[in-house]
């Protein structure tokens, strides 16, 4: 029995030195844990210090933009009407142009118009003329064989 008495406080021993091992890492882990907690809570301090002055920067920057944005579509613009200015005066020319040509050939309808109705008058009385002429001649011409043929 005294060798299983030796066995055990040997075991008891040992169990005792593996507990003094056991407490002595939880009590290490629980500083590394406070020590971890520390600077997880500095990290985020940092994290939420760096994030407003990011969204400050990047609030800062998106102005910045705007604005630029908004002074070169200006200059865009006012470049843009500066160079369609050549190009609005030439068709404002062409259209004057299509106008003037429009005009003309209106004024050259109506006189062709008027010349050909002189024309159809001046044919047509030609030939009512000539129908007169031929009639007349015919009657006359009728009424002296006619006047031959009573004589006879």
């Amino acid at each position: 029995m005294d060798e299983q008495i030796k066995k055990i406080a040997a075991l008891i021993g040992h169990q005792q030195r593996q507990e003094a091992r056991v407490t002595a890492l939880i009590e290490a882990f629980e500083k590394e844990s406070a020590l971890l907690r520390q600077e997880n809570a500095k990290l985020a301090g940092a994290i939420r210090s760096l994030s407003q002055a990011t969204g400050d920067v990047t609030d800062t920057v998106r102005q910045s933009v705007s604005r630029g944005i908004a002074q070169v579509s200006e200059e865009v613009r006012a470049v843009a009407l500066e160079k369609q200015k050549p190009a609005i005066s030439s068709l404002t020319q062409v259209v004057n142009d299509a106008r003037e040509t429009v005009k003309s050939i209106r004024r050259e309808a109506a006189w062709f118009y008027w010349k050909s109705a002189f024309w159809t008058v001046l044919v047509g009385f030609t030939l009512l003329s000539g129908i007169l002429i031929g009639f007349t001649y015919y009657l006359n011409h009728v009424y002296k064989k006619f006047t031959y043929l009573c004589q006879i």
